[in-house]
């Protein structure tokens, strides 16, 4: 089945990944912010699985290695920057992608239940 992306974002990280120049990494920090927040998540445990719970070592596994590509697109969430170093942003480029805040919560409520207005 095909389906397009949720939001803008997931939009723009599939349209980098199509380039040869680049790497793409999907919200490196999930993992880090479930275990700092305590936060449930439906793939909560697929996400610590898979993903790497100390934000620290997320963000230099994609900065600091070149995986043989020139860029680094890293889709990730402001409000997931917890409880880190963050001197890796001196490091990088940065380009934000803010959305109106009505249609990110109207976006959210169909997802959660429950809204939670610190991840706002």
């Amino acid at each position: 089945a095909w389906s397009v992306p949720r939001c803008i974002a997931t939009a723009t990280m599939i349209a980098f990944g199509q380039r040869d120049d680049t790497k793409v990494f999907d919200e490196p920090l999930f993992a880090h912010h479930l275990r700092v927040t305590g936060w449930d998540s439906p793939y909560k445990e697929r996400i610590m699985t898979e993903g790497q719970p100390d934000g620290d070592k997320a963000m230099s596994e994609c900065v600091e290695k070149s995986y043989g590509k020139a860029i680094h697109y890293i889709k990730a969430h402001s409000s997931q920057w917890l409880e880190m170093d963050d001197s890796w942003l001196e490091k990088t480029q940065h380009y934000f992608l803010i959305r109106d805040p009505k249609s990110v919560i109207a976006s959210y409520t169909k997802v959660r239940k429950e809204i939670i207005p610190e991840l706002f």
